[in-house]
């Protein structure tokens, strides 16, 4: 009988991957880039350096908040077009 413990997760020892581990993946990979995701949808001009950071250095933490803060900073206006 399989007991439910430790092993809910990832059920390694019969080399299954259970949907409540995908489901805790996807909120991870979420919540890790989520100062890339803020960037991208207020399109912010500097996203490629915003994910580069956020790749590279957000599992630093330190990294994660600075990334999180740039992305909230302001985006500059569009100038309007001269005729």
């Amino acid at each position: 009988m399989y007991e439910y413990g430790r092993e809910w997760i990832f059920n390694l020892s019969h080399g299954q991957v259970t949907a409540a581990s995908l489901i805790v993946l996807v909120v991870v990979l979420l919540l890790h880039f989520l100062p890339t995701v803020i960037a991208f949808l207020r399109h912010h001009h500097n996203l490629i350096a915003i994910f580069a950071l956020n790749l590279l250095l957000g599992w630093t933490g330190l990294g994660w908040i600075i990334a999180f803060i740039w992305s909230l900073t302001a985006t500059p206006k569009p100038s309007a077009p001269t005729h």
